[in-house]
């Protein structure tokens, strides 16, 4: 176990319906994340909050869920125009990316749009 074991997780039904439960589960996170960082103001870029993630955190914050199935919700959210993806300035060998939630996902939520 590690130090995330007692978080709670979250999804919306007809989100996992339509895209998959392990999708659905890390999408409320990172919907979760991008609107903490609207609430603290950080300063947005390219029109979005952003959240930083490597390739461990995401191990860490959902241990019951494999590297490659945290990479496959990830493209499938991405194909699907539910989250942005961006590098913004890290090096290569970083595994670390930022990602942002989309206006459609907004929708999902009953919300408008962070822009």
């Amino acid at each position: 176990m590690n130090g995330y074991s007692n978080m709670n997780h979250y999804f919306l039904e007809d989100v996992a319906c339509k895209y998959g439960l392990n999708e659905a589960i890390v999408l409320d996170m990172l919907f979760r994340e991008t609107e903490w960082a609207r609430a603290i103001d950080v300063d947005p870029l390219d029109g979005h909050y952003w959240t930083l993630h490597s390739t461990d955190s995401f191990t860490k914050l959902f241990p019951y869920l494999s590297e490659r199935q945290i990479q496959r919700a990830l493209e499938k959210l991405e194909k699907h125009g539910l989250i942005l993806i961006r590098s913004y300035g890290m090096t290569p060998v970083d595994s670390a990316a930022w990602y942002t939630v989309t206006n459609e996902v907004y929708g999902l939520y009953g919300q408008t749009s962070s822009e």
